[in-house]
């Protein structure tokens, strides 16, 4: 079993706000043995404390073995171990987990749910990205007072920053997390295999999630129609001229050598 939790962090510009994520992946293994039931937990060794806190509460304070990584690719995995007996427990891994045996004439069957985080709240996780981005554009704020101390686009900077950068950053914040959340729920190659199909369906992901970013960025006027234009055909739309939006959007003068 293969789980994914997506992580978040914002990057505040001047420019338009850009939404970036990651994974990390968590390779659940279960086996029966006899009235007892094996789990092994393996994770990359780069996850965050508290994840590990958590991960430890639920399977065992005793540390994790290691094993290493490849070198240059990948960081060295954590393993836990821990078995259970019974037909549920009530921390399973971060959440509740049930383990059944099914007899037939024909034999047995060991069925087993697993939901991992399942005491999360997803209002509770946007809020929190909320809170984080009121956290960056507050230390954007600050830092820009402190370093342009006197200059005479301090005003024109800050306005930008909370009129627009910081909403739009908000909305770009919810909307990314429902396209990530999405594209976690689509099968994993382990499901779809390696290949044309799962090469097309990938570039059908990226190729929609630009596009969202491009309309956004039009929609809220950081970018010109003619811009969208191009960066909808283009094949990486961050090739967009960010010092230009950012002048457009300070009213800068855009004639000479601005």
């Amino acid at each position: 079993m293969r789980f994914h939790r997506p992580h978040f962090s914002m990057l505040a510009f001047i420019t338009a706000p850009l939404l970036v994520g990651c994974h990390l992946e968590y390779h659940v293994s279960m086996t029966p043995n006899g009235d007892t039931l094996d789990r092994e937990v393996v994770v990359s060794s780069d996850i965050e404390s508290l994840e590990l806190e958590r991960l430890q509460r639920a399977m065992g304070p005793h540390p994790p073995l290691h094993r290493n990584g490849d070198p240059g690719q990948q960081p060295p995995r954590l393993i836990f171990n821990d078995h259970v007996s019974g037909s549920d427990w009530p921390d399973g891994f971060g959440g509740t987990g049930a383990w059944t045996i099914h007899t037939s004439p024909l034999g047995t069957a060991d069925c087993f749910l697993e939901c991992l985080g399942g005491d999360v709240s997803a209002v509770d996780d946007i809020l929190a990205l909320q809170r984080g981005i009121d956290a960056v554009v507050k230390r954007v704020r600050r830092q820009l007072r402190t370093e342009l101390a006197g200059d005479p686009m301090l005003p024109r900077m800050l306005r930008l920053l909370n009129d627009r950068v910081h909403p739009d950053a908000a909305d770009a914040a919810v909307l990314g997390w429902a396209l990530l959340f999405s594209s976690h729920m689509l099968p994993d190659a382990e499901t779809t295999g390696i290949g044309p199909g799962r090469d097309r369906m990938q570039a059908y992901i990226k190729a929609r999630m630009s596009s969202a970013a491009v309309a956004f960025l039009w929609q809220r006027g950081w970018v010109t129609t003619s811009e969208a234009q191009l960066a909808a055909m283009a094949e990486d739309p961050s090739d967009l001229d960010g010092p230009r939006i950012a002048a457009r959007a300070l009213d800068l003068d855009m004639d000479g050598d601005w």
